[in-house]
């Protein structure tokens, strides 16, 4: 199997999306690949999948609660932008109207979708925590807001600090001049 290090081309990156981003990855799993796709085989692949879903909705969660270092404004626009649509997935998979990995926007099957009631517990729980995050979100100020503000607080705290200052200098100033007078009088 093939690993993405710091040293990887561009090639191979592409390389290993192709082994992990399709409709049945659980294939391309080491050992994996010569199986032939039975019945049997088909619902492994299935049930891997639903587990990768969970797994990708709890990083989603990783990254709202804790983006990246220099990648938070990135992180709160695209899940602002795209919440709604991820959280109609999330729906349309647990009363199983899609197939996990194949909603495109509208449930497309009229007949339901067999799953598991784990799967569909892990589902109702990521679609409440994600709602949370995604409306924390909505309701917070952007992060260029936030920056715009600290800029501003910091600005008007170093304004503050600069009139103290002044101040303190001038009061030395004085301070030093009536020491002066008063030592020529003594």
């Amino acid at each position: 199997m093939e690993r993405w290090t710091k040293n990887s081309t561009v090639l191979q990156l592409v390389s290993i999306q192709g082994l992990v981003i399709n409709d049945q990855p659980y294939f391309n799993e080491p050992g994996l690949e010569e199986l032939n796709k039975s019945e049997s085989w088909l619902k492994m692949s299935l049930v891997y999948n639903e587990e990768v879903f969970i797994l990708s909705c709890k990083m989603m969660l990783c990254h709202i609660r804790k983006p990246p270092k220099n990648f938070k404004t990135f992180v709160y626009e695209h899940f602002r932008e795209r919440g709604e649509s991820i959280l109609a997935a999330i729906k349309a998979y647990g009363d199983g109207k899609a197939i996990v990995g194949q909603y495109q926007g509208h449930s497309q099957k009229s007949s339901r979708v067999n799953m598991s009631a784990d799967f569909q517990n892990k589902l109702k729980k990521m679609c409440a925590d994600l709602q949370r995050a995604f409306k924390n979100l909505s309701n917070s100020s952007t992060p260029n807001q936030v920056e715009k503000k600290a800029k501003q607080q910091a600005k008007k705290k170093n304004k503050n600090n600069k009139r103290k200052n002044k101040e303190s200098s001038s009061s030395g100033l004085m301070q030093s001049i009536i020491g002066f007078i008063k030592n020529i009088f003594e």
